[in-house]
């Protein structure tokens, strides 16, 4: 247990305290292609933007607020990234060179949008 909270400090010390900084790589990493049609401001916006809808809480909101199932919350996420990779394509002009193509859902052959929840309350 002291080794793991050793080599966590490490880790803390040299990303300079931030958390999620391999997500942060991750993300960088699946867009590197498309690194130099997008200004410095435009990438920035997009890896953090990218990083608030990829992870555990984006599924603990997903579930916990939203009440999706886990298949909901894949087809929300991918909406979400795809919404967000189009928009900053968008304000660049590069609409058509962006990374990600509108897609059709495997099995419906339509756009995969979340389900909307009956009101409960």
């Amino acid at each position: 247990m002291l080794n793991t909270h050793a080599s966590w400090t490490s880790e803390m010390r040299s990303t300079g305290g931030r958390r999620g900084y391999r997500r942060i790589e991750w993300i960088e990493s699946a867009l590197a292609p498309w690194r130099s049609d997008i200004d410095d401001a435009g990438w920035r916006r997009l890896v953090c933007a990218l990083a608030m809808v990829i992870g555990w809480e984006a599924l603990i909101a997903q579930r916990d607020v939203c009440g999706l199932t886990t298949t909901e919350g894949v087809e929300l996420s991918v909406w979400s990234a795809r919404a967000l990779v189009h928009a900053a394509f968008g304000e660049t002009g590069q609409r058509r060179r962006g990374p990600v193509a509108p897609r059709r859902h495997h099995a419906t052959g339509q756009s995969p949008r979340p389900k909307r929840r009956a009101n409960t309350d």
